[in-house]
C-alpha cells in the first residue's frame, strides 16, 4: 500500500501537479504528431520511368498528385503505345518505388 506522503508513481510533488505536467507533455506530443502528419501529407516525391517519358508525383499519403507523359511517348496513330508505356512492367515497378519512398 502506498504511503500517503509519497508522490504517486514517482511523478514528483503532489499527484495533481505530476499528472498536470504529464497531461501537458502529452498535449505537446500530440500537437507535434499532428504537425508531422501535416508535413508528410504536403511532401511530394517524384519518380520517372521509360527513360523519363513518364513522371509521377505522389504525396506523403501515397496519392498520385501529378502524372506527366512526354509527347514522345504517344503516337497519335497508335494509342496502344501509350497504354504500354503506362502499364509496362518497368513503369509499375518504378511507380511502386515512388510510393514506397513517399
Amino acid at each position: 500500500m502506498p504511503n500517503p506522503g509519497e508522490p504517486i508513481g514517482g511523478l514528483g510533488g503532489d499527484a495533481a501537479g505530476g499528472f498536470g505536467a504529464l497531461f501537458e507533455q502529452t498535449q505537446k506530443m500530440q500537437a507535434a504528431m499532428i504537425d508531422a502528419q501535416r508535413e508528410l501529407a504536403e511532401a511530394r516525391v517524384e519518380g520517372s520511368a521509360g527513360g523519363g517519358l513518364v513522371t509521377a508525383t505522389v504525396n506523403g499519403g501515397g496519392e498520385l498528385v501529378d502524372l506527366k507523359i512526354s509527347p514522345q511517348a504517344v503516337d497519335p496513330d497508335n494509342t496502344e503505345t501509350c497504354y504500354h508505356v503506362l502499364l509496362g512492367r518497368q513503369t509499375l515497378v518504378q511507380l511502386g518505388d515512388v510510393l514506397r519512398r513517399a
